[in-house]
């Protein structure tokens, strides 16, 4: 088993391009964004800051989102890692495991922290959270 970045590199192509269960890179970042874009939602309607922005500036906001998105990734995580071991298995014939956590991941937790985000700014702009309820007149500002 060679252990050089040339052969991971090799390897991490080769899954993705040829390699059996494709559909899992469709699939698995699909349902981390929509996961983020509940809890995005969630925020906004809390008043709670973007979920990045807390991350990085606020530090009694930025706990309490870092365990909320571990608790909601933490099976979808497992599951990817897993899957991506068992491609690796199937494809080559050995495991690696740090290849599989990082490459699992990376799968589930960008797009989970992008959607949250985008969803949290998109829901408040248009008016709706900081404290506000959600009422017809908040999701239909032009009616009258």
């Amino acid at each position: 088993m060679d252990l050089s970045l040339t052969a991971l590199l090799d390897e991490l192509t080769t899954r993705l391009s040829t390699g059996p269960f494709r559909f899992r890179l469709i699939m698995q970042p699909v349902m981390a964004a929509i996961v983020g874009a509940r809890d995005g939602i969630a925020d906004a309607k809390s008043g709670t800051p973007p979920f990045i922005l807390s991350l990085m500036c606020r530090r009694a906001v930025s706990r309490t989102c870092l365990k909320t998105a571990i608790r909601h990734l933490t099976v979808p995580v497992l599951i990817a890692t897993v899957l991506d071991a068992t491609v690796q298995y199937i494809m080559f014939g050995h495991i690696r495991p740090l290849s599989a956590v990082i490459f699992g991941t990376i799968l589930m937790s960008l797009p989970y922290s992008l959607a949250r985000e985008l969803s949290n700014r998109i829901r408040s702009r248009r008016g709706i959270g900081r404290g506000q309820p959600v009422t017809q007149d908040n999701l239909d500002p032009d009616r009258e």
